[in-house]
């Protein structure tokens, strides 16, 4: 799969970044039970998708994407306990910290898995079009 093209790479950015904003939000949202605005979430979606689309001029695997993850939950972290208003839990605590390490790498996995079948989707697409367009063309 041509996983550099803009169009792809934009798309597999933003997959990852509302993966990676969905899953922060939820485990914030289940930690505290403060819900947030739609224009915070939406600007954290924009913010992880800018960041990621340098980053996928090329397939990662799980650990590329474990780091990846990390990153943004990080960032994320920070990003909604400061549009919480809980400025104490700025510092997350061993639990904290744990739980977004799981999600970390749950979530890498699961964008893993997802990329790979994307790319075998692209793959068996791009191998039965060329015939199909062949065919066509030949026929008109």
């Amino acid at each position: 799969m041509h996983v550099g093209r803009p169009l792809i790479r934009g798309f597999r950015a933003l997959v990852f970044a509302v993966a990676c904003t969905g899953v922060t939000a939820a485990l914030h949202f289940a930690a505290g039970g403060h819900r947030f605005d739609p224009l915070h979430l939406a600007a954290a979606v924009a913010a992880v998708t800018a960041a990621a689309v340098p980053l996928g001029k090329r397939q990662r695997g799980p650990l590329g994407l474990l780091a990846a993850c990390i990153a943004a939950q990080s960032v994320l972290h920070v990003w909604f306990t400061l549009a919480s208003g809980h400025l104490a839990h700025l510092d997350p605590g061993l639990t904290m910290t744990g739980v977004h390490l799981l999600a970390a790498a749950v979530t890498a996995l699961w964008l893993a898995r997802g990329d790979a079948a994307l790319a075998a989707l692209a793959d068996l697409l791009t191998l039965f079009a060329a015939p199909a367009l062949a065919l066509l063309l030949a026929a008109a």
